[in-house]
């Protein structure tokens, strides 16, 4: 049930709009509107009845840099500032969100302070209640891979040197490191010798996940996801093989950095495997494996290597 904590003393108008349970709807239906909720009318449901409402006035923290919480916050009214070491670096207002980084990677303090800047409403939400709702609506996690994509691009504003050759990251389960290493050998075959996959010292003991896939994200050409059936999802009332939820948000980080030309996934020629309809436009290749075979990924990487060669280094 959605907890509201009690309203300033001022009562400012736009706390007073979503108290009671007429606050309640227009606070889902604002909820509904946030970027990473895309209308879906249930997760909102899900999220607010997790959640609980607080209310900021401006110079109020809705957290602090190097602090331990892992909440994300939903900006259902009003705007904040983002700030590094005292440095305001962005703006969020209604329909986004702050403290995402905190759900990805709950390892890490906060790295960043926010700060209300006009009365602000915002849901909030633990990573604990975040990831069960999630669990049974994975568009979220797709949705903050593409919404993180864009604020790390900001980020870095992509300012550095163009590589002297194409880098090539793949993205795989565990399962699939036998194709990611074929791949490989075939791409470098071909001359392409920049090739990381994700276990080649892409994330360091020293790095947290989020801080190593922003320096691959700045750092690389290409990017290749391998959609392996290692899971199983219902969709529509059928059992269906998926890949790993992992490997399809590290997908969606890259097609949003680097573009959806320059990403591709590969998927199994023998087995049907469900793709998220969100990743619409980015290139598929499919390659073989059967049992007790070294995995066939010739036609794959003709593609890949073709597209490489055409664009180049960014």
């Amino acid at each position: 049930m959605t907890t509201i904590a009690q309203a300033p003393d001022s009562h400012a108008s736009i706390f007073q709009r979503f108290d009671g349970d007429r606050g309640r709807m227009l606070a889902i239906a604002a909820l509904r509107e946030q970027r990473i909720i895309l209308g879906n009318a249930e997760a909102a449901q899900e999220l607010c009845a997790r959640g609980r409402l607080e209310y900021y006035m401006p110079g109020g923290d809705l957290m602090v840099e190097d602090e331990w919480s892992n909440s994300v916050f939903f900006i259902i009214a009003g705007s904040v500032k983002v700030s590094i070491s005292g440095n305001a670096v962005a703006h969020r207002t209604a329909g986004q969100h702050v403290g995402e980084m905190a759900l990805i990677d709950p390892g890490q303090p906060r790295s960043a302070t926010v700060t209300a800047v006009a009365p602000t409403v915002a849901l909030i939400v633990s990573e604990e209640d975040f990831a069960a709702v999630a669990a049974h609506h994975p568009d979220l996690w797709r949705q903050i891979a593409k919404e993180m994509a864009t604020r790390l691009r900001q980020r870095n504003n992509f300012i550095r040197p163009s590589n002297h050759s194409p880098l090539v990251f793949i993205a795989c389960a565990a399962e699939s490191l036998k194709i990611a290493g074929a791949m490989k050998a075939a791409l470098a075959d071909a001359g392409v010798t920049g090739v990381k996959i994700w276990t080649d010292g892409v994330f360091k003991p020293s790095q947290h996940t989020m801080e190593s896939l922003s320096d691959r994200l700045a750092a690389m050409d290409f990017a290749i996801a391998i959609f392996s059936p290692d899971d199983e999802v219902v969709s529509r009332g059928e059992q269906k093989l998926a890949p790993r939820d992992n490997t399809v948000f590290e997908l969606g980080l890259f097609a949003g950095a680097i573009g959806r030309d320059r990403s591709f996934y590969a998927v199994p020629r023998e087995i049907k495997v469900k793709i998220p309809s969100d990743l619409a436009g980015i290139t598929s290749v499919r390659y073989g494996q059967a049992d007790g075979q070294e995995p066939d990924v010739e036609d794959a990487c003709e593609s890949i290597i073709a597209r490489i060669r055409e664009l180049g280094p960014r």
